[in-house]
């Protein structure tokens, strides 16, 4: 498959590193101190910047381990401290950065995430005159108001309870319009010879179409063969229905032309009896914020939210079947989801 330089890596090396001294004794930290660890235990997990973050300077991290088991309550803790972590004894640090990151005496400025994280999650946080803050899934969100911007400020990642490795990364790239996503291959994105599921034979495909009408944030190229959802600072409802009614015996195949690290939850998809073009003159009626409300419509709806999870990736192979005995079998790449 012929693929152009710009699907290389979606991060270069960062700016900002963890500080090689000063963190928690549960901590390790390899690749250059751009990556750190929390390798037991629940807590004494904090870490900090290796440098003074400027007013205005975001900090990229991107959550690589999370524990699964369940045994560990609590999460990421994020913020800044107008300490100098240089100035601090590994010791002397607290176990977890709330309610004191140290026992030196010092302004902070932390907050703890509750939001469900994943791996691969992207979180962007900064700090200036009206306050510090975090961006997830393209939000912004307020660590603290009334920040002391004439102090030193240093990042603080504060690693405790299921979240255990983060890795601090450049801005990551995005497709920010449409002429962006088509120069990213050598060919018609619609045109790719087909990657992973290669028993099948291009002459018995027959190529389906995207329903002409759907949601505000999409566009459809390529004789609507192709879906290209826009740079929007807020998604409201990028609904898309597939023009082709599945019949026992049938099978669907897509792939995943473009993934946005930015946003936790990579999208649903899901199968109904309801006609789209009956569904399409009212889809602004259809839920905004969450698709399982679908299930509170009328019609029929079968939603699979963990289809696309955290491992999804550009040019992912998707095989839909559906079999004589009603039921829909769905595969990633190979393996059955």
């Amino acid at each position: 498959m012929a693929r152009s330089s710009a699907m290389s890596n979606q991060f270069t090396m960062p700016t900002i590193f963890f500080h090689h001294k000063t963190f928690g004794q549960n901590i390790r930290l390899d690749n250059n101190a751009s990556r750190a660890m929390r390798h037991t235990s629940f807590d004494n997990g904090i870490t900090f910047t290796n440098k003074q973050i400027q007013m205005n300077e975001h900090i990229h991290m991107q959550i690589v381990d999370i524990d699964e088991s369940g045994q560990w309550l609590g999460s990421l803790a994020i913020g800044f401290i107008q300490i100098d972590p240089g100035s601090i004894q590994r010791h002397e640090l607290c176990k977890s950065a709330i309610p004191n990151i140290c026992q030196k005496t010092g302004i902070s400025y932390v907050k703890r995430i509750f939001e469900r994280l994943t791996r691969q999650t992207v979180i962007t946080f900064y700090y200036n005159q009206d306050g510090a803050f975090y961006i997830l899934d393209g939000k912004e969100q307020e660590i603290c108001k009334n920040v002391n911007v004439q102090g030193p400020m240093w990042g603080i990642i504060d690693l405790y309870g299921n979240v255990k490795g983060a890795v601090l990364i450049t801005q990551p790239k995005t497709v920010v319009d449409s002429r962006t996503f088509f120069i990213k291959y050598d060919q018609k994105p619609d045109k790719l010879p087909i990657q992973y599921f290669t028993q099948l034979k291009p002459t018995n495909l027959q190529s389906i179409i995207f329903y002409n009408i759907h949601g505000p944030e999409l566009d459809l190229y390529c004789q609507n063969k192709v879906v290209f959802r826009k740079n929007v600072r807020k998604l409201s409802r990028p609904y898309l229905f597939i023009d082709f009614p599945m019949r026992p015996d049938d099978e669907l195949y897509i792939r995943i032309l473009s993934v946005d690290l930015n946003y936790r939850t990579p999208g649903v998809i899901g199968f109904t009896n309801a006609e789209p073009s009956t569904v399409v003159k009212t889809i602004d009626k259809l839920p905004a914020d969450d698709p399982m409300g679908l299930y509170d419509r009328p019609e029929f709806w079968i939603i699979n939210e963990d289809g696309f999870d955290e491992r999804l990736s550009e040019l992912d192979e998707y095989r839909f079947v559906f079999d004589q005995k009603g039921e829909i079998h769905m595969w990633r790449i190979l393996s059955v989801v």
